[in-house]
């Protein structure tokens, strides 16, 4: 396929845009990929716990990342309007709104840590899952305030610092695990609870010098303003509210079907949950570049709708799925190439490493319709169309993908795989009906 030369640049565009949040993601997840691997050789036990309390911690994250997901359009869109403080009194208004959210958030995880006999999971695994789970419950708050600010830095097109925090973050996780998880210099040996007590204090101190920098940096300071009694609107809150709901429950729909889905892996047994953790690390981790031209194109054809430019609307939103599918196209190479060995990183059992390897297969079939439904959802966003994307996701994960995970697990000889067959179905059936939303939507802006 040749490119127009606007094209060209429009990809140069979102490319340089899109990488540095992809690597900030990316950085975001591999802590998680790096404390699976420093649990695993605990034993199989702690990683199924850890992927069990993460799963349901995992679960309000991605609900979390939906509700913040309205404040970077929002920002490129007034900053295409020349209002460069109204993107500063969106910053503090959308951290009221996700700060409210967080709370109730937190509260919830608590009441689940305390109800894990309802998920019916193996016996010796719900101790330690609960206990991690209370440890890690509190910073829900941590990374909604992170991403408030995150959201107000990226919307203004500024994304570089916030990869570099991030990577901070994991050298700082990595040397808080050695010390808490092992035992080592002196530290009581905490296992399991070490890893979350690393995370902990992770996230406090990288929110708390991420909000520093934002504040100090000469750059940001055209656009802050001061929290004052007269800053406060309630259209704000209405646009913060009409673009972070609905993509709170999209993201909710998306991420609990993947939550179920570990569950399910649970029903199966401790070796199927402990390599659904190692697979679903893996697939998260590479996901994060296609969540990176998502979160791009969605401030690109924001700005574009700010100037009520259509054509760059459009082309915009194309590029960013042509960029999202070729990412993940190459991250579907590495797991089919690498699928056999990608597993004993974390584990040396061979039952383990034989469903995840089986499973990674899998992941790779599903890489290029999981981007190309990540993009369009972003793309669609900056466009604030939520509500027919909400309704699509809803459909497709909860109304097609987890009954036939579950059919396909308990009624056939799949078992695990039969999880994640329904997962590439119902990833598959949502890219194609997104992409389609967007194409007769942008065309229809054009004509008019």
């Amino acid at each position: 396929m040749i490119l127009s030369a606007a094209s060209r640049y429009e990809l140069r565009k979102t490319f340089h845009l899109a990488w540095p949040i992809s690597l900030s993601l990316m950085t975001h997840v591999l802590i998680g990929v790096i404390d699976s691997l420093m649990i695993g050789p605990i034993g199989v036990t702690p990683l199924a716990a850890s992927a069990f309390a993460s799963t349901i911690f995992g679960f309000a994250t991605i609900v979390c990342v939906g509700f913040m997901s309205a404040v970077a359009p929002l920002i490129a869109e007034a900053r295409g309007r020349g209002k460069q403080k109204e993107c500063g009194a969106l910053l503090w208004h959308g951290l009221a709104v996700n700060i409210t959210w967080a709370l109730l958030l937190w509260g919830v995880l608590v009441f689940l840590s305390n109800q894990m006999a309802w998920f019916n999971q193996p016996k010796e695994v719900i101790p330690l899952a609960r206990e991690y789970l209370l440890i890690v419950a509190p910073t829900i708050v941590t990374i909604l305030i992170f991403g408030t600010f995150r959201q107000f830095s990226e919307g203004l097109s500024f994304a570089k610092p916030v990869t570099f925090f991030l990577a901070l973050s994991v050298l700082l996780n990595t040397f808080l695990n050695w010390l808490l998880i092992y035992g080592n210099a002196g530290f009581p040996r905490m296992e399991l609870a070490g890893a979350a007590w690393a995370t902990t204090l992770t996230r406090l101190i990288t929110m708390g010098s991420f909000i520093a920098f934002i504040l100090w940096h000469r750059r940001f300071r055209p656009y802050l303003c001061r929290p004052r009694r007269s800053m406060w609107k309630k259209v704000h809150f209405r646009k913060l509210l009409k673009l972070g709901l609905p993509a709170g429950i999209q993201y909710a729909a998306e991420g609990g079907v993947f939550s179920a889905a570990a569950i399910l892996m649970g029903w199966l047994g401790e070796n199927e949950l402990a390599a659904h953790q190692i697979a679903i690390g893996i697939a998260s981790f590479t996901f994060m570049m296609a969540m990176g031209v998502s979160a791009a194109s969605s401030i690109g054809v924001g700005e574009a709708l700010g100037q009520k430019n259509f054509l760059l609307l459009r082309r915009r939103g194309m590029v960013g799925l042509l960029l999202g599918g070729a990412f993940m196209m190459s991250s579907a190479l590495l797991f089919l190439f690498g699928h056999d060995w990608i597993p004993t990183w974390y584990v040396d059992d061979p039952a383990v490493i034989s469903i995840a390897s089986r499973l990674l297969l899998l992941a790779a079939l599903f890489q290029v319709c999981d981007g190309l439904q990540a993009v369009a959802v972003g793309v669609l966003r900056g466009m604030q169309d939520v509500a027919w994307p909400t309704g699509i996701t809803i459909f497709a994960y909860w109304g097609l993908g987890f009954p036939l995970c579950y059919y396909l697990s308990s009624q056939t000889e799949l078992r695990a795989q039969g999880v994640w067959w329904g997962l590439c179905f119902s990833l598959t059936f949502s890219s194609l009906l997104l992409m389609a939303r967007f194409h007769l939507k942008s065309r229809k802006l054009l004509e008019n």
